[in-house]
């Protein structure tokens, strides 16, 4: 039990360390989910829809040439939504830090509210010669 604790909390540890070290990047591969009228076009949540959504952390550092800048992630970005999770999920960082880990080299969808407006991201964990799998930092709200 305790080898299956240490596991799991250094999984969560070197995650967290890969997403250390961050610059402002560009925004390639940015999709925005607001319509011109203001209305939004995001996937619904499980208990509703995004529009009431609180961000579950935001981005206070990025690698550049990072996957992370990659898939358009920027500085200050607010994250909404990481794949399935949400600020309503329970150890969100530590679901989050899961999947990175059981989806290297798949795309992860991310939606960020990035100056007032929500922002469809597509991001690719995988090994690069940065640190972590992403190389960003979410920082919680």
């Amino acid at each position: 039990m305790l080898t299956n604790d240490y596991k799991a909390l250094s999984q969560q540890v070197e995650s967290l360390l890969h997403q250390l070290h961050s610059t402002d990047a560009s925004s390639s591969g940015v999709v925005p989910v607001d319509a011109p009228n203001g209305e939004q076009q995001g996937a619904p949540v499980a208990n509703g829809n995004l529009e009431n959504v609180r961000p579950l952390g935001v981005i206070d550092e990025i690698s550049q040439g990072s996957p992370a800048a990659d898939g358009g992630l920027q500085l200050h970005d607010k994250v909404l939504k990481f794949g399935k999770f949400t600020s309503e999920t329970l150890n969100v960082l530590q679901e989050i830090a899961g999947l990175l880990m059981s989806s290297e080299g798949r795309e992860i969808e991310v939606l960020v509210l990035r100056n007032g407006h929500r922002v469809r991201l597509q991001v690719t964990p995988k090994r690069w010669e940065g640190r972590g799998l992403l190389g960003c930092h979410l920082q919680p709200i």
